[in-house]
């Protein structure tokens, strides 16, 4: 029942904040939308335990619009928000598959998913409607390269995941895990280890501008950054993850 409770904490917690803010209409709203959307999780996960998940991502979600809204300048924050934290949960059921007494699983990443979208419509339920800011955009120019990189993470990961749920029938990672897609999993990670560097060496010249430039550019490159760095580096930690377990030789469960 700690996950049950949990979520009755949160959404007192919630309303309170709401009527604090003098939006308790749309907070009601959006905690009955929330209700719906946990009642359907928790019929299509049996276990209980699972359940802690819908209050832990929601609060994830949180912390990772607190820490975005930081740098982050115009609008698409809560889909970043989402974005990131869905993928969150995909790097959490390749870390319980490495472990003993755990196990990776689908329906476990459909529960991580849908809490992020709660903690989206949460924090969208408090926030103050603005006008769409789309100017930085045009900054993902400059990110060509790492673009391309992410969408060869995207799309290796897709068989990724399929596979290491195979895994644990054979009873063998090479037995089921093909050796091209190990090979892309490498040249992934090497690939997003040198774009980093390369992004975090031209991070230290941003907001540097000159006496022609206007002073929202800064802020629109460190946005778009802020959308190729973050994806880039969560699929990094999935592939990562898939290299350690093949290298340690350990057990995919």
């Amino acid at each position: 029942m700690v996950p049950l409770y949990t979520i009755i904490a949160f959404a007192l917690i919630y309303i309170i904040v709401g009527l604090l803010k003098k939006k308790i209409a749309r907070c009601l709203i959006v905690l009955a939308v929330g209700g719906i959307i946990i009642i359907l999780v928790m019929n299509l996960e049996a276990n209980a335990n699972k359940h802690i998940h819908i209050p832990e991502y929601i609060l994830m979600s949180w912390i990772l619009y607190l820490a975005l809204a930081a740098d982050y300048s115009g609008s698409g924050i809560l889909l970043l928000v989402f974005i990131c934290a869905a993928m969150l949960g995909v790097v959490d059921e390749i870390l319980q598959g490495i472990h003993l007494q755990r196990s990776y699983g689908w329906t476990d990443m459909l529960v991580d998913t849908a809490a992020s979208f709660i903690g989206c419509l949460t924090i969208l339920g408090l926030k103050q409607p603005t006008i769409g800011d789309w100017r930085w955009c045009k900054d993902l120019r400059h990110f060509k390269g790492s673009l391309a990189v992410i969408s060869f993470g995207v799309i290796t990961a897709l068989p990724m995941g399929s596979l290491l749920s195979n895994i644990p029938d054979k009873n063998s990672f090479f037995k089921v895990y093909p050796g091209w897609l190990l090979a892309g999993n490498v040249l992934f990670v090497t690939a997003c280890l040198a774009l980093i560097a390369y992004h975090w060496r031209r991070k230290l010249t941003i907001g540097k501008l000159g006496p022609s430039d206007k002073p929202s550019a800064g802020r629109n490159h460190t946005t778009a950054m802020l959308w190729v760095i973050c994806p880039m580096a969560i699929l990094m930690a999935m592939h990562a993850l898939v290299l350690w377990v093949a290298v340690a030789g350990i057990d995919f469960a």
